[in-house]
């Protein structure tokens, strides 16, 4: 009798759940595929069920010591390829390719690869370039390959150099010759592409009807499109880039591109320093009324250079008919953004609001949130991590609420960072006086003071939190209370931040990750509590 294991089709399922990348210093990953090579080499029939896996994905600037006879032998299982330069001579092309991300210039000398593989969904076409600095005045030179010139050559006076992106600016009329073969993309992805002519690349959108995922990073030249028919097959629109290169301040024109989907339904953008939302609010208003999903794309850069007013925010809140996923930086959350939001409060399932202001209004309507949206799925918090809070955040917990549904939660910068001394001193002054009840998890307990006129055993203005010893054995004695009822603990690693893995829990994290878990836990679909450099997942 055959054994489950040897079914080819049931190892190739299992090889699919085999980890291939494995993170590095950062958020870079290395292609190391140690369990699936150790399950290749169990038997002949693992090995041929699971080379089509290992294969499926081919990055060249990975690939070094990848010979050109394994490369030829193995291309057909190619299903992603990621191309910054040339093919390699005499290898034949791969013809089973599903997505492809190449670099414009490897996309010209590489013709032929894109009329074998006619059946493509996905294409992602980034420009070449690098910086150089030049003298200011100078010519930009356009090159279609990489300079090895060094710096010192080029500037004799400081005052009079200035860094610019030295690189061949692609119009989409250079490439799209190369793509009339392609109708059946579902996903296309330019980046730092110069737009300025906007006819070419409409009409090769529209001669893919089943496109509805279209990405322009880095626009830094755009042509204003007016007087074009629109792309009713686009239901989604990413315009990634920074506050100089590929935002509002860059492309004015950005709110006249949405105009031309009247079928939008997510949009994610750069908000850069000129962005103009009463001008999007209107786009959105007038010509996008399926549109239910805003995002904005560097949140956190915007916290410190240009996160929208309060104004601005409940204008944008406003433009849609039915919203869902909301996600934007602003300077603080106001009542007058709760009552914009309140507007969809039927259909929104997704919060995340990145704030700079630390005033007790913003915690406390925040957590008004909480308590207002029924259907909600999933909330986030991040406050600016270049800011210090003290004991505001806790008006975050005064009220009591009413979400059902949540199945995810996470408050970042959101915590009062003293030191071990100073936390001691402050929990120790705010605690005078009260007495504490359990809370039925081990480890966690809460003050309670006099019951005031609303019954929820408030004092003042804030509500004081016993915080668990110092001992780990504290905290230990919380995770095995929490492994009883299906909870995780995952230490989260900052890529920024060396040794986040080895700092312990401040007592303000664990007073609040109490707090939640007294009000979460018992919610039949919460799944995810994340705070600073701790996370805990549901099994």
């Amino acid at each position: 009798m055959n054994s489950p294991l040897n079914i080819p089709e049931l190892l190739q399922r299992i090889a699919f759940f085999l980890p291939l990348w494995e993170r590095r210093q950062g958020y870079d990953l290395k292609f190391l595929p140690r369990d699936l090579l150790s399950c290749m080499l169990v038997c002949r029939t693992w090995r041929i069920a699971m080379l089509p896996v290992l294969w499926s994905m081919y990055d060249e600037s990975g690939a070094e010591k990848v010979t050109p006879l394994e490369l030829h032998r193995n291309r057909r299982y190619i299903r992603y390829l990621y191309l910054n330069g040339p093919w390699l001579s005499g290898i034949h092309y791969p013809t089973n390719l599903r997505r492809l991300c190449i670099s414009s210039r490897a996309l010209l000398e590489s013709a032929a690869l894109i009329q074998l593989n006619p059946q493509l969904i996905e294409l992602d076409v980034r420009v070449d370039g690098h910086f150089k600095s030049i003298q200011r005045g100078a010519p930009l030179e356009i090159s279609l390959e990489f300079s090895d010139d060094s710096d010192d050559e080029i500037g004799a006076d400081d005052e009079e150099e200035v860094d610019v992106r030295r690189q061949k600016i692609y119009t989409f009329n250079d490439i799209h010759l190369v793509l009339e073969t392609l109708s059946g993309l579902r996903n296309l992805t330019l980046s730092y592409c110069d737009l300025s002519d906007l006819r070419p690349l409409l009409e090769f959108v529209r001669s893919n009807p089943g496109l509805t995922h279209l990405t322009l990073e880095g626009i830094r030249v755009l042509e204003r499109p007016v007087g074009y028919a629109p792309l009713t097959s686009v239901t989604h629109l990413f315009l990634p880039g920074t506050p100089n290169i590929g935002g509002w301040q860059a492309c004015p024109y950005l709110p006249d591109l949405i105009r031309l989907c009247p079928n939008l339904e997510s949009l994610a953008f750069a908000q850069g320093q000129n962005f103009d939302s009463s001008e999007l609010a209107r786009s959105i208003r007038s010509f996008c009324p399926k549109l239910t999903s805003i995002e904005s794309l560097n949140s956190i850069v915007c916290l410190r250079d240009c996160p929208l007013s309060s104004p601005a925010a409940v204008e944008l809140i406003k433009s849609p008919v039915r919203l869902v996923h909301y996600e934007v930086a602003c300077s603080a959350v106001t009542s007058g953004m709760l009552t914009a939001l309140l507007q969809h409060a039927d259909s929104l399932q997704a919060i995340c609001l990145y704030v700079v202001d630390d005033s007790v209004e913003s915690f406390t309507t925040s957590g008004k949130i909480l308590s207002s949206f029924p259907n909600l799925r999933s909330f986030a918090l991040n406050l600016a991590p270049f800011k210090r809070y003290q004991n505001n955040g806790w008006g975050f917990f005064d009220q009591i609420w009413n979400c059902p549904r949540l199945e995810r939660i996470s408050l970042m910068g959101y915590f009062p960072w003293f030191q071990d001394t100073e936390e001691l001193e402050v929990v120790a002054e705010a605690n005078k006086g009260f007495k504490t009840r359990n809370t039925g998890l081990d480890g966690v307990s809460e003050a309670s003071g006099s019951t005031t006129s609303d019954g929820r055993g408030r004092t003042g203005k804030k509500p004081k939190i016993v915080l668990p010893e110092r001992h780990p054995a504290s905290d230990k004695k919380f995770c095995e209370s929490m492994a009883k009822l299906g909870w995780a603990y995952k230490k989260e690693f900052d890529p920024y931040d060396l040794d986040s893995k080895k700092k312990p829990l401040t007592y303000s994290t664990r007073a609040t990750r109490n707090k939640l878990f007294e009000r979460l836990a018992h919610l039949p679909h919460m799944r995810d509590i994340e705070l600073p450099y701790v996370r805990y997942v549901k099994l």
